[in-house]
C-alpha cells in the first residue's frame, strides 16, 4: 500500500498537479562525506558532464564552472532552474 502511495504523488508531481517547494543551492549531499568527495573530485576533473536529474549539482557545476548538459523531466523543477540561466533541457515522455 505504501508503494502504491508513494506512485500516486509521484504521478500527481509528474503531471503538475502537485506542487513541491524545492530549494536549490550548490551543496552538494548525497548521504555521506566521502561520497560528496568523490563526486566533486571526478566532476571537477570532468571536461563534459551529462546529468539526467537537476537540482543542487547543475548549481555546482554552474558555479564551479564545469561544462555540463543537464536533463530534466519535472516540469516545475525545470522552469524554476531555467529562471536561474542554467544549461537545462526539458525532456518529457507523453
Amino acid at each position: 500500500m505504501e508503494n502504491f502511495i508513494l506512485f500516486l504523488k509521484n504521478l500527481l508531481i509528474y503531471l503538475g498537479l502537485y506542487k513541491l517547494n524545492y530549494n536549490f543551492s550548490s551543496n552538494i549531499d548525497f548521504g555521506s562525506k566521502k561520497t560528496n568527495i568523490f563526486f566533486k573530485k571526478i566532476i571537477k576533473k570532468s571536461n563534459l558532464v551529462f546529468e539526467y536529474g537537476s537540482g543542487n549539482s547543475t548549481y555546482f557545476m554552474e558555479k564551479n564552472k564545469i561544462n555540463y548538459i543537464s536533463i530534466e523531466s519535472k516540469k516545475d523543477i525545470f522552469i524554476k532552474l531555467k529562471k536561474s540561466k542554467l544549461n537545462i533541457f526539458f525532456f518529457h515522455l507523453v
